[in-house]
């Protein structure tokens, strides 16, 4: 039952920084025969972010290299997504473009992620979105 009260808390609260904390749920048998009580509790944590970069306009010639990047303060993200202006999906490495895996930690608390092209080509160009994702995680006692 547990399992199914802290979903139900993920997905239907608006949940903040001040929800972070430990938890409890206490379930009382009531048969006569057999009393008894049940405790779990779990520990919440809320992750965040303190700021994002800002946009930024990147010219690059065709035939040439670039590299772009953003940075994300506050918790790690659990991943940084680009996505692509061509299929509006997420941009992945491949024919000259190579997104760096995972999140990568920078001087003063920053997470970054970059994408370099190699061989710029005009149909490259667009609008390139940078997108920190946290989650909500919880650890059983």
């Amino acid at each position: 039952i547990l399992i199914t009260i802290i979903f139900k808390f993920m997905k239907e609260a608006d949940v903040s920084r001040e929800d972070a904390g430990r938890y409890q749920c206490m379930a009382d048998y009531t048969d006569t025969n057999y009393p008894s009580t049940q405790t779990s509790s779990f520990t919440l944590t809320v992750r965040y972010f303190e700021q994002a970069g800002k946009n930024i306009i990147v010219n690059a010639l065709v035939t040439s290299d670039t590299e772009f990047s953003c940075l994300f303060g506050g918790d790690k993200p659990d991943r940084i997504t680009w996505t692509d202006p061509i299929t509006s999906g997420d941009l992945v490495s491949g024919s000259g473009v190579t997104v760096t895996d995972g999140v990568k930690e920078e001087d003063g608390g920053m997470w970054s992620s970059s994408v370099t092209m190699v061989n710029v080509k005009f149909e490259q160009e667009g609008r390139y979105t940078c997108t920190g994702v946290w989650g909500i995680s919880y650890q059983e006692v």
